[in-house]
């Protein structure tokens, strides 16, 4: 387990205050439209996800602390298992490694519409769902990240986010896809070995139908 850094493109991401539930977010889109209309940015692409299971952790607060204090918490937490395997061993052979994993920076609030100190983020990492109900024996929460029809881009670095954030909503928009209401997210694609935020790899996903 050692190794696992806490991913920083989601503080940059979150900077200008657009983490949200697509159905909050479509009440204040307009007012971006123009502005981001002639953005550049990759090609946004429509994907299908399957339903997957987390271990999270959830901080409440501004985007920028809270997604930062939710990283180092559970990276501490994960690199801590190996103690914790000694003293009461798993019942099978968990595979918890990078290839079958997916790292997610989650956001459930919209800032500009909820207060502060209610606003939820989640960090959370994805494995089979055994080797994720497995590890509810040793403190972690648990739960699942919907599947489905998703928007997705991606960028790299961390002076990106903001183009390929708004970019994305605005094209969803532009393209006659109507908003999931379920919350929309960063995939983190190299986080495990990753140590220079400008070589990050970002996939954000914005839930659709």
């Amino acid at each position: 387990m050692q190794g696992i850094k806490p991913p920083t493109g989601f503080l940059k991401a979150f900077k200008i205050r657009f983490g949200t539930t697509p159905s909050a977010y479509k009440k204040r889109i307009d007012k971006h439209f123009v502005s981001y209309k002639e953005i550049k940015m990759n090609q946004p692409k429509i994907v299908q996800r399957d339903e997957v299971s987390v271990i999270f952790t959830r901080e409440l607060g501004n985007y920028n602390k809270s997604s930062d204090v939710a990283w180092k918490r559970l990276s501490h937490d994960l690199n801590t298992l190996e103690k914790k395997f000694k003293k009461n061993p798993p019942s099978f052979d968990l595979m918890l490694t990078e290839k079958n994993s997916e790292t997610l920076g989650i956001c459930h609030d919209d800032p500009q519409v909820t207060n502060e100190n209610n606003i939820r983020y989640d960090a959370a990492i994805s494995w089979g769902e055994k080797e994720v109900s497995e590890l509810t024996k040793y403190g972690f929460e648990t739960k699942k990240v919907s599947g489905g029809k998703y928007a997705m881009v991606d960028y790299k670095g961390d002076t990106n986010a903001e183009e390929a954030w708004y970019g994305l909503y605005v094209w969803v928009e532009e393209n006659g896809y109507s908003f999931r209401d379920e919350p929309a997210f960063e995939k983190y694609t190299n986080a495990w070995t990753n140590k220079d935020t400008s070589n990050l790899h970002t996939e954000v996903y914005v839930p659709i139908e």
